[in-house]
């Protein structure tokens, strides 16, 4: 009885063993996910400031734009003929290049949507895996638990089987 006790004491605790460092190489999967995902995450609000900031320069380029066409308003009003010609030709540039810096923030903006929605796939893809390492975890955990149980309850009968054939000794020494 008590070789079977030992040898059923020593699997309980090789599927312990077993279990706890699958336990430990799930929980290091599980933060190498976690710092893939907060790297996504920064790259994310880089890129966002980015094209804020890119969007924000085309703003400014074409609101001056706006203030060359004013001045060019102002030149003709007054009779100013050839300050007018020069100042339409500075607001025909002027626009022109916003116009060519709006295309290219739209250009802009549109890759960083891009670069946004692959990043976002990635950071799902990788919230869906760390999901997926903490399930495992969990069923590794119940697992172990249950493993516990078990010994728990074959060192009880074993207890009892202990006290019995204590009780037998007793009888069969009285005897």
């Amino acid at each position: 009885v008590q070789a079977k006790l030992a040898e059923t004491q020593r699997e309980a605790k090789e599927k312990a063993t077993a279990a706890t460092v699958e336990a430990r190489r799930l929980d290091e999967e599980k933060s190498a996910v976690e710092g893939q995902v907060a790297d996504l995450q920064k790259t994310l609000e880089r890129s966002r400031e980015e094209a804020k900031r890119e969007h924000e320069e085309a703003a400014d380029k074409a609101k001056r734009a706006a203030e060359a066409e004013m001045a060019l308003r102002v030149s003709i009003l007054k009779g100013e003929v050839s300050a007018a010609k020069e100042a339409a030709e500075e607001a025909k540039q002027a626009e022109a290049h916003a116009v060519g810096l709006v295309v290219e923030a739209r250009q802009a903006l549109e890759e960083e949507a891009a670069k946004t929605s692959a990043l976002t796939a990635e950071l799902e893809s990788s919230q869906e895996e760390t999901a997926r390492v903490a399930a495992e975890l969990e069923a590794k955990v119940v697992e172990k638990e249950a493993a516990a149980q078990q010994l728990e309850s074959w060192r009880q009968e074993s207890l009892e089987e202990q006290r019995s054939l204590k009780g037998l000794r007793q009888e069969v020494e009285a005897a």
